[in-house]
């Protein structure tokens, strides 16, 4: 699975490999991007700029059996991860 940006203005694509599901595990703010990949058989929590797409840290979320999604809070800059109901 994949993610694909696209840029209008220039007609050109910019791919994202391992995102975690198709439908969750994605937030913006204003210059940053946040994503729950699965590589490997492990999750990880990214962190890249936008709309460069430059990724900046990657997590391993090591501690979380199952991390569903994720949620910015602008107010402060924390990012906060749940896991599903398993």
């Amino acid at each position: 699975m994949r993610i694909t940006f696209w840029n209008l203005s220039t007609n050109e694509a910019m791919y994202l490999k391992n995102p975690k599901t198709h439908n969750a595990g994605i937030a913006f703010n204003k210059s940053f991007m946040a994503l729950l990949e699965k590589r490997d058989g492990r999750n990880y929590l990214s962190l890249y700029h936008f709309p460069s797409l430059n990724l900046l840290i990657s997590h391993d979320l090591r501690d979380l059996s199952d991390p569903a999604d994720i949620h910015w809070v602008l107010e402060n800059g924390m990012i906060f991860v749940w896991e599903s109901a398993c």
